[in-house]
């Protein structure tokens, strides 16, 4: 196993903030999550080009 490999893990769980419950999210939540949410913008877009 390389550091670097176990440096990519700790920087995935690292904790960056909370959702509103107040549950912690690791950096590859956080990650995922912008993803998404540029997934669904550029799916709205589309839709509202049809509309």
């Amino acid at each position: 196993m390389t550091v670097q490999t176990v440096t990519g893990w700790v920087k995935k769980a690292q904790i960056v903030g909370t959702d509103v419950k107040g549950q912690p999210v690791t950096r590859a939540e956080f990650n995922a999550m912008q993803k998404e949410v540029a997934r669904l913008k550029e799916e709205n877009e589309i839709l509202s080009r049809l509309a």
